[in-house]
């Protein structure tokens, strides 16, 4: 009778625990930790989003009303021997299952890392320990765009984006610091239609694009905290915020960044050839995992204290930028920026800036851009003006 209400409790609870989390798990919640993008922009993502939260609270029906009296029947019915090999039995299966998977998935050469050899990071980049790819260094490329548009992309001596290979920033200069990824490095738009450039012409000072194609927020974080101790005076930092870019962070594509990362302390990289990124089966996971962890956010809301931290310091100022790609106004992802720069009290841009992208792009156009530099310019003037 012991043994039944013991099991009787312990399906219970699970029961009751997957009902209250269905009670927790609001919009917002589901927004958060399953959406693409950690909003639910259409039908389909609002669709998944109550779909998990329907879909725990049947399980957890079914637990309590279903699988809870009958496991405390099975386990009445059979004597403490029974249980025990039972339990031994399927712990091997499990184990067994486990080793067999991560077999098969080697043998099939499973799963596949992420496809980026149709991407502009590998045209004009090179693999680099420290941030996983860097654009290669003194090297101009002229790539094909959609509506026979060829652009020239020119990288300097120090793997930065600039009007031309020779153009490498005077470090004794005023200078504004862009990072970001390829909005910021300037996709699809000559040099000078860039928004940094536009930024440096309108302001009259020299502007260092510190952007590469494809970065997360860790990767441009350490490009930037490597990169601005050799600037004598960096005026403005001015950082890119894009919603995919957190999830980047998770990808098995670059050494990551700690969350340990305090002030005065250098950033700890986790590499990327430890056992948890060896292993098939876990990398399998983190590919097909539904679920996003409070982790990216709060290593996003870090490294963003951070950026702010550094621009002090050196008595530079910080600006965020949030671009609103057809966010919806009132945008849908206001929530990440209040939690992420408003109450952190950072200064973010809420760029609702008539984003129209390039042809066949998602990117913005060249009109767009201009119209994202002129918000970043008056900002900054607004900034520089009031000391």
């Amino acid at each position: 009778m012991r043994a039944r209400l013991v099991a009787e409790v312990l399906v219970g609870a699970l029961g009751v625990a997957a009902l209250a989390w269905a009670w927790h798990a609001d919009l917002r919640y589901c927004e958060r930790h399953f959406c693409t993008e950690l909003v639910a922009y259409d039908s389909y993502q609002l669709g998944a989003a109550y779909c998990w939260r329907a879909g725990a609270a049947l399980v957890g029906f079914l637990l309590l009303f279903i699988v809870r009296p009958r496991a405390g029947r099975w386990v009445e019915q059979r004597p403490p021997a029974a249980r025990i090999a039972a339990c031994g039995r399927i712990t091997l299966a499990l184990t067994l299952a486990l080793v067999a998977s991560e077999i098969g998935l080697r043998v099939l050469h499973l799963p596949r890392p992420k496809d980026k050899s149709k991407t502009i990071e590998v045209a004009i980049g090179e693999p680099n320990d420290r941030y996983g790819w860097l654009f290669t260094a003194s090297k101009a490329t002229v790539l094909d765009h959609a509506g026979n548009r060829k652009v020239e992309y020119a990288i300097n001596a120090e793997h930065d984006r600039a009007p031309t290979v020779d153009a490498v920033p005077d470090h004794s200069k005023p200078s504004i610091l862009f990072v970001g990824e390829s909005l910021t490095a300037g996709h699809g738009l000559p040099w000078d239609e860039t928004y940094p450039a536009l930024v440096g012409d309108a302001l009259g000072m020299q502007v260092v694009n510190l952007a590469v194609h494809g970065y997360g927020f860790d990767q441009q974080f350490l490009r930037l905290y490597d990169a601005l101790p050799t600037f004598q005076h960096p005026v403005a930092i001015v950082t890119i915020f894009i919603r995919y870019m957190i999830d980047r962070m998770a990808e098995d594509t670059h050494p990551h960044l700690e969350l340990e990362l305090a002030g005065g302390h250098e950033p700890v990289l986790d590499p990327i050839d430890g056992f948890w990124h060896r292993s098939a089966l876990v990398r399998a996971w983190w590919m097909t995992r539904p679920y996003r962890t409070d982790y990216p956010l709060e290593l996003a809301a870090k490294i963003f204290r951070e950026t702010d931290r550094l621009a002090r310091e050196r008595g530079a100022t910080a600006i965020f930028l949030a671009p609103n790609q057809n966010y919806g106004s009132p945008r849908g992802d206001r929530y990440l920026l209040d939690e992420l720069f408003t109450r952190q009290g950072l200064t973010v841009i809420d760029a609702d800036f008539g984003y129209h992208p390039l042809q066949d792009d998602v990117h913005p156009d060249a009109p767009s851009t201009r119209r994202l530099a002129d918000l970043v310019i008056a900002s900054l003037r607004a900034k520089l003006a009031g000391g």
